[in-house]
């Protein structure tokens, strides 16, 4: 379970979020929706310590966040695959080291066993036979798919995703909802969507948060948030937010 209560984040004379209030249960997939700078990158970096809170609480699995010792936030990473905005892929290596950084970083496994889960997590992505290509011989919607490969690596138990179909086409998109799915079912694990495409999140989630004003507005499953938010949900389709 993660859990934020009352979290606040300042940057300078900015505020960013203003009393956040969220839970998410375990094998739940839920996306956070809302227009850009309400926030919602900001609080998937508070899941993994990257930023701490100026005032409120997170919780990870019954650990405080913020008072983790720097050990500690190294094992919580261990269990949290992220698939960033842009991938994030080294340039400089191969797709399969890309995949395998994590596993030399981390574990102990030989060449052999390393190479045998790279090519599993390609293949739960759906591409088999890259990992000698580099990451600018793929298109956005491959290498997309090579950074999910990668965040699996570890067998997380969650998985954070943030602005995963920013910059696709929207076939493109489609496919990588579904595979946001199908990972979901079968690895059983809990996964944060980061987003601003309403498709996706009605398409994929349990529950969708929807972020306004550096608070959840409203929150619900796709059906209820059509209701309870519908209101800022068009503004925000409408550019109004």
């Amino acid at each position: 379970m993660i859990e934020f209560k009352d979290v606040y984040k300042s940057f300078d004379d900015k505020h960013v979020l203003r009393g956040i209030n969220l839970t998410v249960n375990e094998g739940e997939l839920i996306s956070i929706l809302g227009p850009s700078g309400c926030g919602k990158s900001v609080t998937l970096k508070h899941i993994i310590g990257i930023l701490q809170p100026d005032r409120g609480e997170v919780w990870v699995d019954g650990q405080f966040v913020p008072k983790l010792s720097r050990n500690g936030l190294q094992e919580l990473r261990k269990r949290v695959g992220v698939l960033f905005q842009s991938a994030a892929l080294f340039d400089s290596m191969s797709v399969k080291e890309n995949v395998a950084f994590m596993l030399r970083m981390h574990t102990r496994m030989l060449e052999t066993e390393i190479d045998k889960r790279v090519a599993e997590c390609l293949a739960q992505v759906e591409l088999r036979g890259v990992e000698e290509l580099n990451p600018d011989e793929l298109s956005g919607g491959m290498r997309k798919r090579v950074g999910l490969a990668r965040a699996i690596a570890m067998k997380p138990n969650y998985i954070l995703y943030d602005e995963p179909t920013t910059g696709l086409d929207p076939k493109t998109a489609i496919i990588i909802g579904d595979l946001i799915v199908r990972l979901q079912r079968q690895l059983n694990i809990t996964s944060i969507v980061v987003t601003h495409d309403v498709k996706l999140a009605t398409d994929i989630s349990d529950r969708i948060a929807l972020f306004h004003d550096g608070k959840v507005a409203a929150i619900g499953a796709p059906a209820e948030i059509s209701q309870d938010g519908g209101q800022l949900i068009r503004q925000f389709m409408e550019g109004q937010l």
